[in-house]
């Protein structure tokens, strides 16, 4: 520790820590994962909602852990093992008591405390039922993190690695079998943490007894205020960064809960992306500590120094790294299949084609198709499209142009929105209802792809008319109209010809019928036969276009029409 180089020693106690960081982080999105497949947004909204109380469960822990893990540091460094180990114990078991109290109070005021997370009506069941489970396992999930940290600051990084890797791996076993196989739903991802923490727990404790390190007894506590003081000093940082930043993803739930579950349920996903992408850093920090502390306790104030930079250097690499690959991971998504209608290879043609007319029109063109959208807390399906619009920030360029069609299968129920300053003259009503015209039909015969490819095509039409390129389908469509017009003029002037030669015949003089002889009179009957067709106009009834639920609506800054399939 005071004598290996710190560009070799600090990467060889941070890997461990690095790869606990990251399972972790991934065994924290499994939950969403798997949640996720539930296809409910208010189930994935309240994975997200309790995940912002987890982190201040986690933050105590760290505020306890690094607190204590600092001073066993410094007090190794100078052989003061006596009241290493005392702080080791008092530590420990402080986390533990706070976790217990944290979990007979959240109990107790078990459905305010969702609301102040930031859970909606919808959401609040599914709250209800994960946080209630995961507040059972609130005590070990502080006091294992206390563990893990002193550890590390032992210099024992590996059994602390241990421990987290193993309830991780176990969490993603458990989250199939007790959502899906034991049909829990939420609930069966909550008892999937808790289980999978408390043996993460039981083997941080054996390692413990392990390797020399510092020992866990109820008789080694010492409730003195000096050591809390020092757990005070040493833990605040990581109890006000990850303390803060819970707060303020509360903060933001709240904001979101205007936009429906979609968007609580969206940041819920993208909290756990950030995290997963920040953990590596994170990692690497944790393995500078015990190198900072033991070389502080031995007074090689310049290792500390050179520790500190080599390790600013490092992350500052590893976070532009990160900066770059994950927009280029987050590529825009044009359909969306929650109810599964689709398969593979028609979602990958059909986003194709919407990218394809979206990127050369200027103007997104996007399908979301939902099992049922009372699933995901919307009253009609018109609030459901302007809802998913904004929530999930859809629509080309700045200004966010774009149209998008969403269908309801449960109900049979579509809407379609059109956002924008440019796509809204594009597509007025008139043209909305054109656009059913082409995919309606379709979609009351269950021909699912047709329709989808009719609507792309659709739009693709109205679109290029108004950009007024010149495309085959339009010139003849043009060069056919004309052709009509011409022909509907030609009938007209010949009819009106042939109306004035029979006035001409009739105009007969009457010389014509004087002769030498007198007057030649002669009888003559005509006989007409008149046939009379009746005709009688059928009315086809229509459950698309013509259908008389569909109607305009105006919400969420734009317009569109929705109706019955």
């Amino acid at each position: 520790m005071t004598e290996t180089p710190v560009s070799r020693l600090i990467p060889r106690m941070a890997l461990p820590c690095v790869v606990s960081m990251l399972v972790t982080a991934f065994y924290n999105m499994a939950d969403t994962f798997f949640v996720g497949m539930l296809k409910s947004n208010a189930a994935t909204g309240a994975v997200g909602v309790v995940f912002s109380l987890m982190a201040i469960i986690q933050a105590i822990g760290f505020f306890f852990g690094q607190g204590s893990g600092n001073f066993i540091s410094r007090e190794i460094g100078h052989k003061n093992y006596q009241e290493a180990s005392e702080m080791a114990s008092t530590g420990f078991f402080s986390a533990l008591a706070t976790g217990i109290l944290i979990c007979v109070l959240g109990l107790l005021f078990l459905e305010p405390l969702a609301y102040l997370l930031g859970s909606t009506d919808t959401i609040l069941p599914y709250t209800k039922a994960y946080l209630s489970v995961i507040l059972l396992g609130a005590p070990w999930m502080t006091s294992s993190l206390v563990l893990n940290n002193q550890l590390r600051f032992q210099g024992s990084a590996a059994y602390a690695m241990v421990g987290i890797t193993s309830g991780a791996v176990l969490n993603i076993g458990l989250d199939p079998l007790l959502i899906f196989a034991l049909d829990l739903g939420i609930a069966g991802a909550a008892w999937a943490t808790i289980i999978s923490q408390f043996v993460g727990f039981c083997l941080l404790l054996i390692g413990c007894t392990k390797g020399g390190n510092l020992q866990i007894h109820l008789s080694h506590v010492k409730l003195k205020p000096y050591y809390y003081l020092w757990i005070f000093k040493g833990g605040l940082p990581s109890l006000a960064r990850q303390g803060l930043a819970s707060v303020a993803t509360i903060c933001l739930n709240q904001a979101a809960r205007t936009y429906g579950d979609a968007a609580i349920a969206a940041m819920g996903v993208v909290q756990r992306i950030m995290m997963f992408g920040g953990s590596a850093m994170i990692g690497f920090g944790q393995g500078f500590q015990p190198v900072c502390g033991f070389n502080y306790g031995a007074g090689l104030y310049h290792r500390v120094k050179e520790g500190f930079w080599f390790s600013v250097k490092v992350t500052f690499v590893l976070l532009l790294a990160v900066t770059l690959v994950l927009p280029v991971m987050a590529a825009e998504t044009y359909v969306d299949d929650d109810a599964a209608i689709l398969t593979l290879s028609e979602v990958e043609t059909l986003e194709a084609r919407a990218a394809e007319i979206s990127e050369h029109y200027g103007v997104g063109v996007y399908i979301c198709i939902l099992d049922d959208f009372g699933d995901y807390g919307y009253p009609d399906a018109a609030t459901a499209s302007y809802s998913i619009y904004h929530a999930q920030s859809l629509g080309y360029g700045s200004g966010r142009d774009g149209i998008l069609l969403l269908l309801s299968m449960s109900n049979r129920k579509y809407a379609t929105f059109v956002y924008g300053d440019k796509a809204e003259p594009i597509f007025p009503d008139a043209k909305l209802i054109k656009l059913e015209n082409a995919f309606l039909d379709d979609f009351a015969d269950d021909d699912w792809y047709d329709g989808f490819s009719d609507y792309l095509e659709g739009c693709a039409g109205i679109l290029s008319v108004d950009s007024g390129e010149f495309t085959w389908p339009q010139f003849l469509r043009r060069l056919g109209i004309s052709f009509g017009v011409g022909l509907l003029l030609a009938l007209i002037v010949c009819q009106l010809l042939k109306m004035k030669m029979r006035s001409v015949y009739r105009q007969a003089e009457a010389s014509a019928y004087v002769t030498a002889e007198g007057l030649n009179l002669t009888t003559r009957e005509d006989v007409f036969t008149h046939t009379t067709t009746v005709r009688r106009k059928i009315e086809r009834k229509s459950d698309s276009s013509s259908s008389s639920d569909s109607s305009s609506f105006s919400g969420g800054g734009g317009h569109g029409r929705s109706g019955s399939f």
